[in-house]
């Protein structure tokens, strides 16, 4: 068992919470190195990346049958609780403009657990450009 791990996260999407077996402890982020090679260059080049991305991440859930309307934007609360051991640290990230871009189904298998999964695809909708970028 790993020293510093998750032992719990809680999502909540327009004031409701949800039962997550598999979900993000945070909010994935990217950001694209510009490409400033020239004809003279022998190697590729590049920058730090002028934007920043919000990635779309998905949200295992449990307890709805039926999943949130396809489209709906709202504010996406994760509360993880992790544990290094000895003391307890909640960190909380919260997407103001989410939407939800996709939803699947449970895919339950005959012999499996058929446990009802939906798996939610989130899409944040804005993100705060960083300080220098």
């Amino acid at each position: 068992m790993a020293r510093y791990q998750v032992k719990s996260v809680k999502v909540t999407f327009n004031n409701v919470q949800y039962a997550v077996p598999q979900a993000p402890s945070a909010q994935p982020q990217s950001s694209d190195p510009t490409d400033v090679t020239c004809l003279e260059d022998t190697a590729k080049q590049f920058i730090k990346g002028a934007l920043l991305n919000n990635d779309t991440f998905d949200i295992v859930v449990q307890g709805v049958n039926e999943a949130p309307v396809v489209n709906t934007v709202g504010e996406l609360s994760i509360e993880a609780v992790y544990c290094n051991g000895s003391a307890d640290v909640t960190k909380t990230v919260t997407v103001g403009d989410c939407i939800l871009q996709n939803a699947q189904p449970p895919n339950p298998e005959a012999g499996g657990d058929r446990a009802a999964n939906w798996t939610l695809t989130f899409q944040p909708g804005a993100v705060t450009a960083q300080a220098g970028a």
